[in-house]
């Protein structure tokens, strides 16, 4: 089981803020070292006049560990948000599994004498759904 797994909802919603956040703050980083490597190779095609090489090579290798945690981030960002997709649509049919339930139920009691009726009809329903039909073939009831 993955990190992910043991975490929370909440704990999840948490930490893509969190991852967010640190996304930001790499972006921020990287756009700056670009503008500054943007500047030295205008203002060599300008007057002519080289930056520091130890300065450039610094600046580009900064560059690309930013960029390979960019990448790094943007991978664990979809994954959390896989995640919480899963975990909300989990929710959603445990929602949708206790409706029907309470549904069943309250059919049972109010309507006794109908309910074994719908509910031959839901047991025919479902077996047709176990079966997947041919087109030429007709569900049954129907002609």
């Amino acid at each position: 089981m993955d990190e992910l797994e043991k975490m929370s909802l909440a704990e999840l919603k948490a930490e893509r803020e969190a991852t967010l956040e640190e996304l930001a703050a790499v972006d921020e980083v990287l756009g700056d070292l670009k503008s500054q490597l943007a500047e030295a190779k205008a203002r060599r095609a300008e007057t002519g006049d080289y930056s520091d090489r130890a300065w450039f090579r610094r600046t580009e290798d900064a560059k690309r560990v930013k960029g390979a945690e960019r990448l790094a981030l943007q991978e664990a960002l979809g994954e959390i948000n896989r995640e919480i997709k899963k975990r909300e649509h989990a929710e959603q049919q445990r929602d949708k599994n206790h409706w029907a339930w309470a549904f069943v139920r309250v059919v049972q009691r109010e309507a006794p004498d109908k309910f074994e009726q719908y509910k031959r009809a839901a047991d025919v329903e479902a077996a047709l759904r176990a079966e997947p039909l041919r087109p030429d073939q007709p569900r049954e009831g129907t002609k």
